[in-house]
């Protein structure tokens, strides 16, 4: 997937400062995704330390996501992104920075939601584990 959505930006040759965070945004969504969504068949479910650790890096993780995510809207808005892909065409241009600004948002505001849920799903998890043998 990380493979796909990128492609379209490499082929072009761009100069894009935000490879690492479009990368770890990708990164971020389909493996928290997957947590969130298979717990119960994930290798995460028997490691109680593993989700604590886990559970407590999700607050730093949505702040320096956040953090990347407000950085891009700035350049964004003052036109840096823009200046990126001067050297195309007018019709190639607007495809290539509707692409960035449509797969940077989206994977961004993924990649924070999924974060921000991954705690509660951690919790669940943690105390359904605790209480497993309790009531039977």
């Amino acid at each position: 997937l990380m493979g796909v959505m990128l492609y379209p930006i490499y082929s072009y040759n761009i100069d894009f400062p935000y490879w690492g965070y479009l990368t770890t945004s990708i990164l971020i969504f389909v493996q928290f995704s997957r947590i969130i969504l298979w717990m119960r068949h994930h290798p995460i479910r028997n490691y109680q330390l593993l989700k604590i650790i886990l559970l407590l890096l999700c607050l730093p993780i949505i702040f320096l996501l956040y953090e990347q995510h407000i950085n891009f809207r700035t350049d964004l808005d003052e036109g840096l992104v823009n200046q990126l892909a001067n050297h195309y065409s007018l019709k190639e241009r607007g495809f290539i920075l509707k692409y960035i600004r449509t797969v940077v948002l989206y994977f961004g505001i993924s990649a924070v939601l999924v974060t921000f849920m991954l705690p509660f799903s951690l919790l669940v998890s943690i105390w359904k584990k605790k209480n497993e043998n309790k009531y039977l």
